[in-house]
């Protein structure tokens, strides 16, 4: 990779404050009968509440790719799907499209699956803070969240393997569109007891939430670019966790074959690390930070490849 690193130097945390807006020119959205309120979090416009369409079938049962959407109801009761929106698994929510940047599914037209790298552009937007991004209403003693963001989240619970219903009002789970591999796909998840947004990769059978994020996305199976086409944009992730101790990982997209440079640089602009020094393959990559030799305190990191230049921020705090 080759990488020029444009030095940006932030000398103070600044303090993050939502507007809870709906979205320019979009406050809301009807879909199967339902209406669905709109957010705009940075530059991202969401839909406040959990897609809910689709016919209802028992937990025991599998969903299938018979052209019918098909949703699970937290313990098979119709008054959940209302409250939290419908669980699907991630082959039933992508509507059996394969894996790829921009995908409808079975979001609104207009709408789709957001990307991990959208989520890791969420959790950037809202400091980090899963709180933001959680409704007010206390659960199991707790407090639930601020809010602060609109999100609105709801921990809503999942379907596992065999019908079996779960984790209702302790975790929230959501799909992105984004493969880890041929089992499992990367999701994110919010939990009752403290304020982290993890993401990590978790089996397509499970049936999860379903959040929209605005965007054209591809429809079916036959719409369905290639991988080329999909990966015809580079782009780079903020780094997951950020802040970090001692290791975070940075991911990031080459639509083609080129060289590739990623490069660590303190706030002075010294060079501390050099992560990627070589040619790489087209498509999606993961690299492993260590900061355990490095001393707290605010870095940048710069890809490089052909043309493509890109730097963002990283925090160490030991």
């Amino acid at each position: 990779m080759n990488s020029k690193f444009i030095t940006v130097i932030f000398l103070a945390f600044t303090t993050i404050n939502h507007s809870q807006n709906s979205c320019s020119g979009t406050t809301t959205v009807t879909y199967a009968n339902k209406t669905y309120h709109t957010v705009q979090i940075g530059t991202q416009c969401w839909l406040k509440e959990n897609i809910d369409v689709g016919t209802m079938i028992s937990g025991v049962q599998d969903q299938t790719n018979n052209n019918i959407i098909e949703k699970y109801c937290y313990d098979d009761d119709p008054l959940n799907c209302e409250k939290y929106g419908g669980l699907y698994n991630w082959n039933e929510a992508m509507k059996y499209s394969p894996s790829g940047a921009k995908v409808q599914g079975i979001c609104p037209s207009g709408w789709r699956l957001p990307t991990i790298d959208e989520f890791r552009d969420l959790q950037a937007a809202v400091g980090y803070d899963g709180n933001a991004l959680k409704d007010t209403t206390p659960v199991l003693g707790h407090v639930q969240g601020t809010n602060t963001s609109g999100f609105s989240a709801l921990l809503s619970g999942t379907r596992g393997y065999g019908g079996h219903f779960s984790h209702i009002e302790v975790h929230a789970y959501f799909w992105s569109s984004t493969e880890y591999d041929a089992t499992y796909t990367y999701i994110i998840n919010l939990d009752y007891i403290n304020n982290y947004i993890d993401l990590f990769a978790n089996g397509k059978g499970a049936a999860f939430s379903l959040r929209c994020l605005k965007g054209e996305g591809v429809t079916s199976v036959s719409e369905k670019p290639n991988r080329n086409e999909l990966n015809a944009e580079y782009s780079i992730s903020q780094n997951y966790p950020n802040p970090f101790n001692p290791t975070t990982k940075i991911s990031f997209r080459l639509p083609e074959k080129t060289i590739t440079r990623l490069v660590v640089y303190d706030i002075q602009g010294k060079e501390v690390s050099t992560l990627v020094n070589q040619e790489l393959e087209a498509g999606y990559h993961e690299i492993n930070v260590d900061g355990s030799k490095l001393t707290s305190g605010i870095y940048f990191y710069k890809i490089q490849a052909g043309e493509y230049s890109d730097t963002k921020k990283m925090i160490l705090v030991k």
